[in-house]
C-alpha cells in the first residue's frame, strides 16, 4: 500500500476511552438494537473489521464495518468516507444505509456483496472470456464515470475493492465499487497531492503528488490488463521494483499471452495507462470506446489462457492477507505475546529476521497446528519495504498479528458487553459481569475458561453485586489475569 499506516508499535493491553464524535453519524447508541451480527469477520484490518448481519425488523442481510476509535488514527478520513459514501447512489457502487456511534466504535451499515471479489471470481470461472471481461469492465467504468461527474475520485482501484453483488453467471452479475477510505472530493483544475492507493494500480502521477481524476483510469488499465491477461503490467518480486517500473510507464504485450486477446483491447488498455494524463482516456470515452460499447465484437469466442497466470499471481497477496487472518483467529492473545520469545531462539544470526521455515516451526511451537496453505506468501504485507527477500521481522509480524487479534476481540467483547449493559450506562453490575463472564460468546472469544475462572475470582473483578466495572477494566484485567 502506498498509503500511510499506523505505528507497528506495542499494543497496549487496553484502550482508554476516546470522545471523538463524528458529526454526520445517523444514530447515537447500541447498533445490535436494530441489528444481528454475525461474530465471524468476513475481513480485519488493524483498526476495523467487517462482519455480516441481519436487520432484526425485516430480516433483511447486511455488511456491518466496524471502526476502533482507539485504533483509528485519522478521524477526518473516517468522516470524509461516511460524507462521500452518503452522496453516492449508483448501481455499481456500494450503498451506506446508516451509520451508528457508540463510546468506542463507528459503524458503517453497508449492502452486504455475496458474490466475491472480481479477480476470485475469474479464477473460479476458468473458462473466462475477452467479451464476459468488456461486460465486467463497463460496469467499473460506469461506476468511475459517475464518481468523477459528482467531484469524487476513488484513489484505491483494485480487484479486492470490486465486488459480485451475488454469484450470478457473470452475463448476469452485478459489479459493486467499495472502499471508500482512500477516496476524497475534488475540483476541476486542481491537483490532488496525498500518495494514496496500491502498487501495482497507482498512476505515476500519485506516486510524484501532484496527479488529478484520471490517475482513476489508469488503475482501471491495469485491472483490465490483469483481467484479460492474468497478470499486472508493472510487475516485480518487491514493491520497490514495481513502483520503480509504474514511473517508467513502459510495457509490453507479450505475444505467448496476448496472441487470443484482440488488438481492440489491448488499444484500449495503451489508451488508459497513457504516461501523460492528459493524452489518457476518460471514463466516458472508455464507456464510448468500441471494446466496451459492443463487448469485444473482435474477439475470439474461445476462453483466455489466463486462469493460471492469475492464479498465481493472486495467490501471493491473497495467501498472505488470509493467513494473517487465520493466525489471528486460531491463536489466542498469549500464544500471540509468546511469539516472540520463540521466534528469537530460532534467529541463530540474531539479526532479527526469520524465513518461511523458521516462521512455520514457530507458530506450530505455540500450538498452531493447522498453517495457513503456503506462509511464504504472508511475509509481504509485514516487511514488503524489506530488501531482503523472503524474510520478515518477526517483531513487526507479531506485532500487526496482535493488532489483528485485539481489534476482533474487542468488537466481538464491546457487543457482548453491550447486550448485557441493560440499563446503558456504560457499566456492568456484578451480577451482569458474571453473566458476561458465563456466555459462551466471551469463552469462545477469549479463548481461554481457566482465565475467565481466575478473574472471577479476583478483587478487582467486580463481583460483589455493589461494584460496577467499565469495558476498559474489563478489557485490562481479563488480559491481565491470562498474562
Amino acid at each position: 500500500m502506498i498509503t500511510a499506516t499506523s505505528s507497528l508499535g506495542q499494543v497496549n493491553s487496553t484502550t482508554s476511552y476516546i470522545s471523538h464524535a463524528i458529526s454526520n453519524i445517523d444514530n447515537q447508541g447500541r447498533i445490535r438494537e436494530s441489528y444481528s451480527i454475525e461474530k465471524a469477520t468476513i475481513g480485519v484490518t488493524i483498526s476495523s473489521t467487517v462482519s455480516k448481519a441481519r436487520r432484526r425488523a425485516t430480516g433483511e442481510e447486511c455488511a456491518i464495518k466496524t471502526i476502533s476509535k482507539a485504533k483509528a488514527k485519522n478521524f477526518e478520513r473516517i468522516k470524509k468516507e461516511i460524507s462521500i459514501m452518503k452522496m453516492l447512489d449508483h448501481e455499481n457502487i456500494v450503498k451506506l444505509s446508516e451509520t451508528f456511534e457508540d463510546k468506542r466504535t463507528i459503524r458503517l451499515v453497508m449492502e452486504l456483496c455475496s458474490g466475491g471479489q472480481l479477480d476470485e471470481r475469474l479464477i473460479e470461472e476458468k473458462k473466462f472470456k475477452e467479451s464476459q471481461s468488456a461486460i465486467l469492465m463497463k460496469q467499473i467504468f460506469e461506476a468511475v464515470n459517475y464518481l468523477h461527474s459528482v467531484q469524487v475520485c476513488h484513489r484505491d482501484l483494485k480487484p479486492d475493492n470490486i465486488l459480485f453483488s451475488k454469484r450470478d453467471a457473470i452475463e448476469r452479475s452485478t459489479l459493486k465499487v467499495i472502499d471508500f477510505g482512500s477516496a476524497c472530493f475534488f475540483n476541476d483544475g486542481q491537483f490532488m497531492r496525498t500518495k494514496a492507493g496500491s502498487s501495482y494500480y497507482v498512476a505515476p502521477q500519485v506516486l510524484s503528488g501532484k496527479y488529478d481524476k484520471s490517475s482513476d483510469l489508469w488503475s482501471c488499465g491495469v485491472i483490465l490488463h490483469i483481467m484479460l491477461c492474468g497478470y499486472p503490467p508493472f510487475y516485480g518480486e518487491t514493491e520497490e521494483e514495481v513502483i520503480t517500473k509504474v514511473k517508467r510507464g513502459t510495457f509490453v504485450f507479450d505475444k505467448k499471452d496476448w496472441k487470443k486477446i484482440s488488438d481492440d483491447a489491448q488499444i484500449l488498455i495503451r489508451f488508459l495507462l497513457k504516461m501523460n494524463p492528459h493524452e489518457r482516456c476518460t471514463a466516458q470515452q472508455a464507456l464510448d470506446d468500441t471494446w466496451t460499447l459492443n463487448k469485444a465484437p473482435k474477439a475470439s469466442p474461445e476462453a483466455l489462457d489466463n486462469a493460471t497466470n492469475l492464479r498465481r499471481f493472486r495467490s501471493g497477496y491473497k495467501l498472505k492477507k488470509a493467513g494473517l487472518q487465520t493466525i489471528a483467529e486460531k491463536l489466542s492473545e498469549s500464544q500471540i505475546r509468546r511469539l516472540e520469545d520463540v521466534f528469537f531462539g530460532l534467529d541463530s544470526d540474531a539479526d532479527g529476521m526469520l524465513n518461511a521455515k523458521q516462521l512455520r516451526l514457530g507458530l506450530k511451537r505455540v500450538g498452531l497446528e493447522e498453517l495457513p496453505v503456503d506462509i511464504d506468501t504472508i511475509i509481504e504485507e509485514v516487511d514488503a519495504d524489506s530488501a531482503d527477500n523472503g524474510v520478515v521481522d518477526y517483531k513487526q509480524f507479531v506485532s500487526i498479528t496482535l493488532q489483528k487479534k485485539q481489534v476482533m476481540q474487542e468488537t466481538i467483547c464491546w457487543n457482548a458487553f453491550n447486550d448485557h449493559d441493560a440499563d446503558c450506562d456504560g457499566m456492568l453490575s456484578g451480577r451482569e459481569l458474571s453473566e458476561l463472564l458465563h456466555s459462551k460468546t466471551i469463552q469462545e472469544t477469549m479463548g481461554c475458561i481457566g482465565a475467565i475462572d481466575a478473574l472471577r475470582k479476583t478483587k478487582d473483578g467486580a463481583t460483589d453485586a455493589a461494584e460496577s466495572v467499565s469495558f476498559d477494566r474489563f478489557m485490562l484485567l481479563f488480559r491481565n489475569s491470562k498474562l
